[in-house]
């Protein structure tokens, strides 16, 4: 059973509540038998693992002058049992996170947040024989300020083509990421938003996690086989099918039918975890190879804070918050996390995609060259001999790493 509430009591005065509450759950059907010492892996009739009574947040914010906002919260869990030991408790804890910020102007705002604010000692992820204690008290302080950059010397390098924005570093280590913008129209956007709001058949996010991301996942997903994922679903594809830029990217074999979820409350965050390599799609039946992964954002950034995008990287964590209706693709293979969402909503659709190219370089390099010629045809035609040979090139380079 699951309460929420958010709302504004004052015009200053936000609140945000989750409690989830199961009262009872019991091991219907096991084939495991009960351990001579009681111990063990939990057996039929046994509460499962990682299954708390009590779970949830509390968050409130207000805005103490004109400039000026506090906030502080409290996350909770109840005992639980690790999956697999039946006789080993970890305890229930409480912990504290705050926040300061300060607004500059409409573009530029400072923020403070502390974590674990009394350093409170607590087990986060249990394991049969052992336990990863929660992050020791942490104090991060943000700058988000909004500008244009039409350029610079470094290594970052920011190429735009036809409405969508390439970030590369130069170096082979560093993995591309692709911003589609304006995928969806605004119309799809706000037709899409009708139907993923606070009475659209949201479930548990955990209930498509993988064991290891199970304890780090905690945000909700709109049922699969509801009518209104049915609707929403051909929305996006139809967008992928007329962006060539996003073919000209993924080189599409498969599309593994897109999902959406939502960030907010207590269901707010989900921790660093590599995505599964092969996914079954629960609508289609399909089994589709991870090589890309793609997210698109429901969401404007100014409805809520938190929530970005991130990906690690070896010359730095790339964070990532776009638009309402611009999305991002980047390899199925990096570590990336949605950091938690301390204020509104983040609504979005993610899928993967199983490309015809199964190697992240191999892609990479048709993909620049298939730019590069978009450049070249629009210079010098499309009867250049140059142009025709590099076309053909292209095409050979296809056909050779082409699985399709």
């Amino acid at each position: 059973m699951e309460f929420n509430l958010a709302g504004r009591i004052t015009p200053k005065w936000e609140v945000f509540f989750n409690h989830t509450w199961i009262p009872s759950a019991r091991i219907d059907e096991s084939n495991v038998a009960l351990a001579a010492s009681g111990g063990g892996a939990q057996v039929k009739g046994d509460r499962p693992g990682l299954t708390p009574r009590h779970s949830g947040s509390l968050w409130t914010t207000y805005v103490v002058a004109p400039q000026w906002r506090l906030g502080v919260g409290v996350n909770y869990r109840g005992e639980q049992n690790p999956d697999g030991q039946r006789s080993v408790t970890a305890g229930s804890f409480a912990v504290m996170d705050a926040m300061v910020e300060y607004t500059v102007n409409d573009k530029t705002s400072l923020k403070l947040n502390v974590t674990n604010l009394t350093n409170k000692l607590y087990a986060d992820t249990l394991y049969r024989g052992f336990y990863a204690p929660g992050a020791a008290r942490a104090a991060q302080l943000t700058l988000k300020t909004r500008f244009w950059c039409k350029g610079g010397k470094g290594k970052a390098v920011e190429r735009r083509q036809a409405g969508a924005t390439q970030l590369s570093t130069l170096g082979s280590l560093q993995a591309m990421f692709l911003h589609l913008k304006n995928l969806l129209m605004a119309e799809e956007v706000a037709q899409m938003r009708g139907l993923l709001g606070d009475d659209a058949p949201w479930v548990d996010g955990r209930t498509s996690a993988g064991t290891q991301a199970l304890a780090h996942k905690r945000n909700q997903q709109l049922a699969q086989t509801s009518d209104a994922a049915g609707a929403l679903r051909p929305l996006v594809l139809a967008a992928l099918q007329r962006d060539p830029l996003f073919f000209s990217a993924a080189l599409p074999r498969k599309v593994f039918n897109p999902l959406f979820n939502r960030y907010s409350g207590d269901s707010n965050f989900y921790g660093a975890h590599v995505d599964g390599a092969v996914l079954r799609s629960q609508a289609t039946g399909e089994w589709v190879r991870s090589d890309l992964s793609c997210t698109v954002f429901l969401s404007d950034p100014h409805e809520y804070d938190g929530g970005e995008l991130l990906i690690a990287q070896p010359g730095g964590d790339q964070r990532i918050k776009l638009p309402a209706g611009d999305a991002i693709l980047y390899p199925g293979s990096t570590v990336h996390q949605v950091t938690p969402v301390t204020r509104g909503a983040r609504i979005a659709s993610f899928f993967w995609v199983q490309s015809m190219v199964r190697s992240t370089e191999q892609r990479e390099l048709l993909f620049a060259m298939d730019m590069d010629l978009l450049r070249l045809r629009q210079s010098v035609g499309e009867s250049d001999s140059a142009v025709v040979g590099l076309t053909g090139s292209y095409h050979n380079l296809l056909r050779m790493w082409a699985d399709a």
